[in-house]
């Protein structure tokens, strides 16, 4: 069950970090810590901004604002976290996270960029399905190897919202020779709106996606893989090249997460992520989500995935000093 399925997470969430939490408000915290991974994922980013708040103090509002969409013209419904400093987040992270988890706080606070930029968020609610004609050549449109877009399956919820991407098999329409060890879905991002932040080199771009699969059709081999590639624009609109596997020698840098695999638990989302410092010069981004066969695929046969999906794909642009 994803995060977003409990209409009660946020209030939970709430008490616990301002102080209003009681016995068995921190017992249903600590439970719900050890059991959804959903619900861990959301703690730790809000105690994150919570605690960086915290050292902030009367600076807060105005950094919180950085990090904020423009307000809308109507007034904002209120939110819960409070701008004020407080000690709450890490108290509690503390005796209820854990010796791990409360280090990981601990440590993603020492990081937390001044500024970060959502630039793309996606759960498969809008737009046109993916093509499958191979990679982009354009940015705003999914477009690969053969994948559809579905609502629940069987004992597969989607991680939030109604619908999620399913990929299908390791070959695209028109693909010459009819073998794959992978499906591969893949996006066009423009960076040259960016081009202020990324001109000064202390860019990231951080991508993750939530992967899952039926049981009956899971093999404990397969990896779901996100993948972010800086192109320059001359690769970029070069879609017969990347087809031809010499994205990596054109690409200015690139970055990937192939060791996640599959729990077998219907339940249960993986997470996947990996993160890229941006060459000033890169032009767009290709993000790439795919599913890959285990070791023990040949060359002449195709894959084909009955049962495996993606959903919550995330790629936000982080100011991130270099270190001295």
């Amino acid at each position: 069950m994803g995060f977003t399925d409990s209409a009660d997470a946020d209030d939970l969430l709430a008490r616990c970090l301002d102080g209003r939490a009681t016995d068995a408000d921190r017992a249903a915290l600590a439970d719900r810590l050890r059991s959804d991974a959903g619900f861990r994922d959301r703690w730790l980013e809000l105690a994150t901004i919570d605690a960086r708040l915290a050292q902030l103090g009367e600076s807060a509002s105005a950094t919180l604002e950085t990090w904020l969409p423009p307000k809308p013209a109507r007034e904002p419904r209120r939110s819960w976290l409070p701008f004020g400093v407080r000690t709450a987040a890490a108290s509690v992270a503390s005796l209820l996270i854990g010796g791990v988890c409360a280090s990981a706080v601990w440590a993603m606070v020492g990081v937390l960029p001044a500024h970060v930029t959502r630039l793309f968020s996606e759960s498969f609610e809008r737009g046109d399905p993916p093509c499958v004609t191979g990679a982009p050549s354009s940015p705003g449109v999914w477009c690969g190897d053969y994948s559809e877009v579905v609502g629940r399956k069987d004992s597969i919820a989607p991680f939030e919202g109604t619908r999620m991407l399913r990929f299908l098999r390791g070959d695209f329409a028109g693909k010459p020779v009819d073998e794959g060890d992978h499906c591969n879905v893949q996006r066009l991002i423009d960076l040259r709106p960016f081009r202020q932040q990324i001109a000064k080199g202390n860019a990231v771009v951080r991508m993750s996606a939530r992967f899952n699969g039926q049981p009956s059709a899971v093999d404990p081999a397969e990896r779901c893989i996100v993948a972010v590639h800086a192109l320059g624009a001359d690769a970029a609109g070069e879609r017969t090249l990347r087809a031809n596997n010499q994205l990596l020698k054109r690409a200015l840098a690139y970055s990937f997460s192939r060791n996640v695999g599959l729990d077998g638990d219907a339940a249960t989302w993986q997470l996947a992520v990996c993160e890229l410092r941006i060459p000033p010069n890169a032009d767009f981004l290709l993000v790439s989500l795919a599913m890959a066969a285990g070791p023990d695929w040949t060359p002449g046969r195709l894959s084909v995935f009955r049962g495996h999906y993606c959903d919550g794909v995330r790629v936000s642009l982080l100011e991130i000093p270099v270190a001295p």
